[in-house]
């Protein structure tokens, strides 16, 4: 949830004295957006596998 906020944070106010590392925390973000969203679910498989 934290990710995701901060996400949109970034997305919504580019900052221009920023603009060099904003490309690459925006470039990060989005590609752990997905991964965000689907690491709870991931982390309960990998937990159950790791007890089995």
């Amino acid at each position: 949830r934290s990710a995701g906020a901060r996400v949109s944070k970034a997305t919504r106010r580019p900052n221009p004295g920023r603009r060099t590392p904003t490309p690459i925390a925006s470039f990060t973000t989005t590609t752990r957006i997905p991964h965000f969203t689907n690491y709870p679910r991931a982390r309960s498989a990998s937990n159950e596998r790791r007890r089995m």
